[in-house]
């Protein structure tokens, strides 16, 4: 049976979720950090495709904003949690 490229997609990206979080590919950047920087105070920042969230959504979450994940992959979503 053929199949789509978004389920595609989600199998590539659970194959690799694991490797993915501690590969270090989702280190901050100057892009984020001018986001970050324009943030108002404990207001609400949704991610699409933020993977495991590593990073991003840790400096985030630790700063006291509210974070919501979605992704396409359930096994970066339960790493994210």
């Amino acid at each position: 049976m053929k199949q789509d490229i978004v389920e595609l997609n989600r199998i590539a990206w659970n194959r690799v979720a694991d490797h993915y979080a501690t590969s270090g590919h989702s280190k901050l950047t100057k892009t984020f950090d001018y986001f970050y920087g324009q943030l108002k105070p404990k207001c609400r920042v949704l991610g699409i495709g933020l993977g495991t969230g590593i990073h991003f959504a840790k400096v985030l979450v630790d700063s006291n904003f509210s974070v919501i994940g979605i992704d396409i992959s359930s096994c970066m979503i339960q790493i994210a949690r």
